[in-house]
């Protein structure tokens, strides 16, 4: 929903940048990681930092860049999953509703902090996340070989 008239007053890409990293380290310099819901967010970034001409080597850029967390496999990762899933079905997997509109940035930034939240309360974590990754556990085989009987009557 951006337009360029919203766009033309705004200050310069290298200039918001600049802030927003100054914001960053206000209260230690390189003392924080980026988490974000998969790596869309960070390849935006870049590709736009590289059309801007932006000094990929500044230590604080390099430091942004390299700490940034794709939140999305940690989280599946947590549950076990092959499969990354989307922001939505996540939050309802724990029993909640998506709050705000999906893929708008501040929500979805919103949401996901409230995963990254609940994931760090490991025994709350584990209460309502235990069911469901005992859900995504591969079941014991419902059938057997022949092999498998034959092997079961050496033992």
């Amino acid at each position: 929903g951006i337009t360029m008239d919203m766009l033309t007053p705004a200050a310069h890409f290298q200039t918001v940048f600049a802030h927003f990293l100054a914001w960053c380290n206000e209260d230690a310099p390189n003392a924080y990681e980026m988490y974000a819901w998969s790596e869309n967010d960070w390849h935006q970034l870049t590709c736009e930092m590289r059309l801007k001409q932006s000094d990929m080597n500044d230590p604080q850029i390099r430091w942004m860049l390299d700490h940034w967390q794709n939140f999305q496999q940690i989280f599946c990762n947590l549950l076990g999953l092959d499969n990354v899933i989307s922001l939505d079905k996540a939050v309802t997997l724990l029993g909640t509703s998506f709050v705000g509109k999906m893929h708008d940035a501040l929500w979805d930034a919103r949401n996901t902090s409230q995963l990254y939240v609940l994931s760090k309360k490991d025994a709350h974590f584990r209460t309502r996340i235990g069911p469901i990754i005992a859900a995504t556990k591969p079941a014991e085989p419902l059938t057997y070989s022949l092999a498998d009987a034959f092997l079961a009557a050496q033992k």
